[in-house]
C-alpha cells in the first residue's frame, strides 16, 4: 500500500529483484499474442459489428461499441494477462497493490498535465511529417451528441483500456522484463505500447506516455497508478473532442486548415507558443515527480539492477516478431497513404 507511513524496511528497502516474476518468455509471449489478437479483432471488426447488431438490434452504435471493445478487450488483453501472472504466481510482481486517495488524486492531476504536453508534443510531430512529406492518417473519433454515449464512449475508449492494457503492459509485462533491470523494463514496454498502437501521428505522444505510464506504476508500486493515469488521459481526450466538436469553425479556419497544420497553428508564432507551454508543462510534471521520487525512497521503494537476465533467443524472436509485424503495418499504412495522394 502506498502510504504516507515509510515502510518497515524502507532502510534496505524491499527485495524487488527477488519477487516471484513472470519469466522473459512470457512476457514477449504476451505482446506477441497481444499483436496477432489485435490484428485478428481489426480484421473481424466489421462482422463482430454486424453480429452483435444482429444479435441486439436496438441497440445504439456507442452501446455496440462499448460491447464490441469489451469482446476484445476482456478475453484476449486482460485474461491472457490475470492467467499468466497467475501461473507465476507473481502478483506482487505486477504491483496488485492499492493507493491512498491523495495519491490517486495527484496522478489524475499528472495526467492532464501529460495530457496537455502531448498534445502539444503531437501537433509539433504532425508539422515536422507534413514538412517531410510524410503521410499519416487521421484518428478522429466518431463522437456522440448525448450524454449517453458520452458516457459510454469514455467507458470503451477509457476506462475498458485503461484497465486491460495497464493491467498487460505495467502489470504482468513490467513485471516480468524487469528481470532486464526496471529501467530498461520501461523503456521496453513504452516502445511495444507505442508501437501497438499502429498510429504514426500518435508516436510520440504514445512513447511519452508509455514512459510516464511504467514510470507512476513503478514509483507508486501500483499498477493502480498507471491504470488511473491511463484512464484519466483517454477520457478528457474524449471529452475534449466532444466539446470542440460543438464549436463553430469559421471559413478562415477551413481555409488555414487545408493549408496544413503549420498554418493552422499560426506558423512559427504558433510554433514558439506550443515549446513555450511544453516547456511550462515539462516544469509542472518534473516538480509533480521530484516529490513523487523523495516518497518512493522513503518508502522503500528501490529499483530492479540491470544484469540479472538476458532475453534469450526465444524471448527476443518473439519481442522481434511483433514488433516487426506492427512496424509493417505502419509501412502498409504510408504506401496505402501515398498510392492514395498520387491517385
Amino acid at each position: 500500500m502506498y502510504s504516507d507511513i515509510p515502510r518497515p524496511e524502507a532502510a534496505n528497502g524491499p527485495d524487488m529483484g527477488a519477487r516471484r516474476r513472470p519469466p522473459l518468455a512470457m512476457g514477449a509471449a504476451l505482446y506477441l499474442w497481444a499483436v496477432v489478437s489485435l490484428i485478428a479483432f481489426s480484421l473481424f471488426s466489421p462482422a463482430l459489428g454486424a453480429f452483435l447488431q444482429g444479435l441486439f438490434p436496438g441497440m445504439d452504435a456507442q452501446a455496440l461499441s462499448l460491447l464490441a471493445t469489451a469482446v476484445y478487450y476482456l478475453p484476449f488483453v486482460l485474461l491472457p494477462a490475470a492467467l499468466a501472472v497467475r501461473r507465476a504466481g507473481s502478483a506482487e510482481a505486477a504491483r496488485l497493490n492499492g493507493m491512498r486517495p491523495l495519491a490517486m488524486l495527484g496522478m489524475v492531476g499528472l495526467a492532464l498535465c501529460g495530457l496537455l504536453l502531448a498534445q502539444y508534443v503531437t501537433v509539433l510531430w504532425m508539422m515536422l511529417l507534413e514538412a517531410l512529406h510524410i503521410p499519416y492518417a487521421s484518428t478522429g473519433l466518431d463522437l456522440p451528441t448525448t450524454t449517453q454515449g458520452a458516457t459510454l464512449m469514455v467507458l470503451s475508449v477509457a476506462v475498458l483500456p485503461g484497465v486491460c492494457e495497464e493491467f498487460l503492459f505495467r502489470g504482468a509485462m513490467l513485471g516480468a522484463f524487469e528481470r532486464l533491470g526496471t529501467k530498461k523494463a520501461i523503456v521496453l514496454t513504452a516502445v511495444l505500447f507505442t508501437l501497438w498502437h499502429g498510429s504514426l501521428s500518435g508516436v510520440p505522444a504514445e512513447l511519452f506516455t508509455g514512459l510516464m505510464l511504467g514510470y507512476v506504476a513503478f514509483a507508486f508500486d501500483s499498477v493502480y497508478a498507471a491504470i488511473t493515469y491511463h484512464t484519466v488521459h483517454n477520457a478528457a481526450i474524449v471529452l475534449m473532442n466532444v466539446y470542440s466538436a460543438g464549436a463553430e469553425v469559421t471559413a478562415e479556419e477551413e481555409a488555414l486548415l487545408a493549408q496544413g497544420t503549420f498554418a493552422y497553428m499560426g506558423g512559427w508564432q504558433g510554433v514558439f507558443w506550443m515549446l513555450f507551454y511544453v516547456a511550462l508543462l515539462a516544469w509542472a510534471m518534473r516538480g509533480f515527480l521530484r516529490v513523487t521520487e523523495h516518497s518512493r525512497r522513503m518508502h522503500g521503494i528501490r529499483a530492479v539492477p540491470p544484469g540479472g537476465e538476458k532475453l534469450r533467443a526465444g524471448a527476443l524472436c518473439m519481442l522481434c516478431v511483433g514488433a516487426l509485424i506492427m512496424a509493417g503495418i505502419y509501412a502498409l499504412d504510408i504506401a496505402a497513404l501515398l498510392a492514395g495522394g498520387a491517385a
